[in-house]
């Protein structure tokens, strides 16, 4: 689901020789810094992931912080397991995707191991060289997953818009491009006009996972110092992190809610 060069449209004429195979591994993802989410897997994501707003061209995406340099995620460790809590939708399709704006054309990734010469594996397509039914499944997911990206699009520019959002200013991410999150004292500070307008724009949920989710910075701060930590040993660690969390939410240190419970 992630957009890169490799992604292609899944055609007849150029791939009916290949076959899939369900990954095993997480390793098509140590490259990923952040993913885009969709509207239906908010909730989940703001639990385990730090959310974020990206501003590209005319675009605002709403996206889930994988790591902390460009290129480099904290959520697959060196034999490819996922040691982020949710996994994104963006990372559940592989070998398959769809680009921004053009869900209807199913794409596949050339360069992924779980696509393959031979006979040995899924098929991509039937006998009369349609999608076969569980392609066309994955493409049914796909462009669900499109069209709530797009929604949690369309909501952060409404923020945008209402002037919520605005940079977030972090030592933790000053390797990354400008990354942006909900304005507290901004969104507190709203009239009533400019709030009722917002929720009928179905923003409020938006906010307060975006708000909620930036404790969990600190995590991939203890990630990054502690990079072969077991899942475990994250939760029993976490007191030794305090300082990390302070850091990474410095610029509004009188927000002791937002850090851990030691």
């Amino acid at each position: 689901m992630l957009t890169r060069a490799s992604l292609v449209p899944l055609e007849w004429s150029r791939h009916r020789s290949r076959v899939w195979r369900r990954f095993t591994s997480y390793r098509f993802a140590v490259g990923e810094h952040c993913v885009p989410i969709a509207g239906e897997e908010l909730a989940q994501a703001a639990l385990c992931l730090p959310l974020v707003f990206s501003h590209e061209g005319n675009a605002w995406r709403v996206m889930a912080l994988l790591g902390l340099q460009e290129g480099k995620s904290l959520c697959v460790d060196d034999e490819g397991r996922w040691r982020g809590g949710y996994v994104p939708a963006a990372l559940r399709s592989q070998p398959f995707g769809v680009q921004p704006g053009q869900p209807q054309q199913l794409c596949i990734d050339e360069d992924s191991p779980w696509l393959v010469d031979g006979v040995v594996g899924e098929p991509l397509f039937d006998e009369k060289g349609g999608l076969a039914a569980l392609v066309h499944e994955t493409h049914a997911f796909l462009k669900t997953w499109e069209l709530g990206c797009r929604r949690l699009g369309a909501m952060a520019e409404s923020l945008a818009k209402a002037e919520v959002l605005r940079p977030w200013q972090s030592a933790a991410l000053a390797d990354l491009p400008v990354l942006y999150r909900v304005d507290e004292a901004r969104w507190n500070a709203m009239g009533d006009r400019g709030f009722l307008a917002l929720r009928h724009r179905g923003v409020i949920p938006l906010v307060y996972a975006q708000l909620m989710s930036q404790s969990r910075l600190g995590s991939l701060l203890q990630r990054q110092s502690q990079p072969h930590t077991s899942a475990k040993g994250e939760a029993e660690g976490s007191s030794e992190v305090l300082k990390q969390w302070r850091a990474a939410l410095g610029d509004e240190p009188e927000h002791d809610w937002l850090l851990p419970v030691g």
